[in-house]
């Protein structure tokens, strides 16, 4: 199965503290990977610098994980705060800007997403055909950065343009309400009129639900002792895709994705399939499914 991600790479630097560190990230780095370990051919597509870290061009390469690069001046940098409370704010350092346009590529699953940044409806209209899934996360079509480079959220206003071509909508809470004004069940129901056959709203440790058919299903987390932030939502959606694409059972992928998701809050990307479908198997024991 062929998977193509569409989205900026990035270099995330977190503040906690005195503390500091930077690391690879991007929505594209963490689902490549789940992808990869899931048995999928992962592409990539991402504005990249002549500047790019070479280490990081070595490791795709290593992993067979194809990088379609768009050429820029800069490539993306982000850092993100946590106060004593783990409240954090995000500020872009670099942005090497939107991706406008992708070459024709075939693939099973198309997944767009960009922690910052709308990536352009051509390249939707491009990559969507009649037998594959496109999955769009809405995250980087409703971030902005003011004057100072602080991340804000803004309404995503032409989203009906976009979404007659999404069969998978991701959103969270804060997402919804700048998609509808709401925050409630109904109004992520409602997106399905927009065009999307499935939409996933994840909720952190509240788990997800998951709305399709005029129906959903609530998802609960596989418990962990720790919560790490980043790559939950890109491997969630990301194995999600994967099992429904195997599956066409919308409660069967969300479980198997909440078992993936849950090794990334334990700060671990999941390299082994084997134990995510052993925790996949307890989650639906637990709760009867």
């Amino acid at each position: 199965m062929d998977c193509i991600f569409v989205g900026n790479l990035a270099v995330r630097v977190e503040i906690k503290g005195k503390s500091k560190k930077q690391m690879w990230g991007g929505p594209p780095y963490f689902g490549a990977i789940v992808a990869k370990t899931l048995g999928c051919n992962p592409t990539i597509i991402s504005k990249v610098s002549s500047n790019f870290d070479t280490k990081w061009l070595k490791y795709f390469e290593k992993e067979n994980i194809n990088l379609i690069k768009i050429p820029a001046w800069k490539d993306m940098i982000y850092e993100v705060t946590y106060d004593n409370e783990n409240n954090r704010e995000a500020k872009v350092i670099e942005d090497p800007g939107p991706i406008v346009a992708v070459p024709k590529i075939k693939g099973d699953i198309i997944i767009i997403n960009s922690y910052f940044g709308k990536i352009g409806l051509s390249a939707l209209q491009n990559l969507k055909e009649e037998n594959n899934l496109l999955v769009l996360d809405a995250q980087g079509y409703i971030r902005d950065k003011d004057p100072d480079g602080k991340v804000i959220n803004v309404p995503w206003l032409d989203k009906e343009d976009y979404l007659r071509y999404v069969d998978i909508l991701k959103i969270n809470a804060n997402e919804l309400f700048f998609l509808t004004g709401k925050k409630t069940l109904n109004s992520a129901s409602n997106l399905l009129k927009l065009g999307p056959k499935i939409v996933v709203l994840t909720l952190g440790a509240q788990g997800s639900y998951i709305f399709y058919e005029k129906k959903y299903a609530k998802i609960p987390i596989y418990e962990t002792n720790k919560y790490e932030h980043a790559g939950i939502g890109d491997v969630y959606i990301t194995s999600f895709a994967i099992r429904y694409k195997e599956t066409n059972d919308v409660i069967d992928a969300g479980y198997f994705a909440s078992a993936a998701a849950s090794f990334v809050s334990e700060g671990i990307i999941p390299n082994n399939r084997e134990k995510i479908e052993k925790r996949c198997k307890t989650l639906r024991e637990i709760f009867l499914v």
